[in-house]
Order: structure tokens, then C-alpha cells, then sequence
């Protein structure tokens, strides 16, 4: 009996070859096989659509998540990395160029301006004091050699 030829279930006349389609025995054959095979189908066609819809849902859905949460998590370290490593580098730096200005600029400008102010006051103390020394030194030598010998004369 050829299964593809459904002439065979229309033809409805009482013929030898067709008995067997109406009797319980077919039936419970045949609905026990098409039951095991609608089964196999659907147990078949659900875990498919299941892990179909598990991937596209679950695995989308965990995949997302995990990359948001790996994303966030490495954007917030890199973010306080950078900061504390920047702001080492930046109080680093510019503690180095402050004391380096304060050195080539401050210093240099302190050392001169000290070094000219004391040469100045010395200067000008010497120069008072050897004024009055010979100021002091002519009276001297004025009282011994002009006057107190015109007095003692």
C-alpha cells in the first residue's frame, strides 16, 4: 500500500486492502504511533523553542548584565586609578617644580638681594666707621700735636 497516495482514503468502497483502516486494532496502532511521533515532534519542537528562547532571553539577558556590571566595574577602577595615579603624578610634578622655582627663583632672587643688602649695610658701616675713626684720629692727632703742645709751651 503506497502511504503517499491518499486516493486510498477517499476511496471508501469495502475492499479487501482497506478493512484494516477501520478496525480498533488499526486504530490503536496507528493512534499510538502517531501519538509516540506528535510526542517526539513536540517534546522535540519545545526543547528547540526552550533553549532557543533560553539562549536569546537568559543568555542575552546574562550576557548584558554581566558585560554592564564587568563595564561598570572596570570604567569606576580605571576612573580611581587614573585619579590616584594623576594625582600623584600632579602633587609629584608640581611639588618638583615649586621647589625648583622656589630654588632658581626664589632662592637665587633672596641670596642676591641678601648678599647686596648686607654689602651695602657693611659698606655704609664701614665707611661710618672709618669716618669716625679718622675723624677721631684727626682730633686725636690735633689735640696731641697742635694744642697741647701750644699749651704746654
Amino acid at each position: 500500500m503506497d502511504l503517499l497516495n491518499f486516493s486510498n482514503f477517499i476511496n471508501l468502497k469495502y475492499q479487501p486492502s482497506h478493512i484494516y483502516l477501520f478496525t480498533p486494532i488499526f486504530y490503536l496502532v496507528f493512534h499510538g504511533y502517531m501519538v509516540t511521533w506528535l510526542h517526539g515532534f513536540m517534546v522535540s519542537w519545545l526543547h528547540g523553542f526552550m533553549v532557543s528562547w533560553f539562549h536569546g532571553c537568559m543568555v542575552t539577558w546574562l550576557h548584558g548584565y554581566m558585560v554592564a556590571w564587568f563595564h561598570g566595574f572596570m570604567v569606576s577602577w580605571l576612573h580611581g586609578f587614573m585619579v590616584s595615579w594623576f594625582h600623584g603624578f600632579m602633587v609629584t610634578w608640581f611639588h618638583g617644580c615649586m621647589v625648583a622655582w622656589f630654588h632658581g627663583c626664589m632662592v637665587t632672587w633672596l641670596h642676591g638681594y641678601m648678599v647686596s643688602w648686607f654689602h651695602g649695610y657693611m659698606v655704609t658701616w664701614f665707611h661710618g666707621f672709618m669716618v669716625s675713626w679718622f675723624d677721631n684720629q684727626r682730633f686725636v692727632i690735633f689735640l696731641f700735636k697742635i694744642i697741647i703742645p701750644d699749651y704746654l709751651k
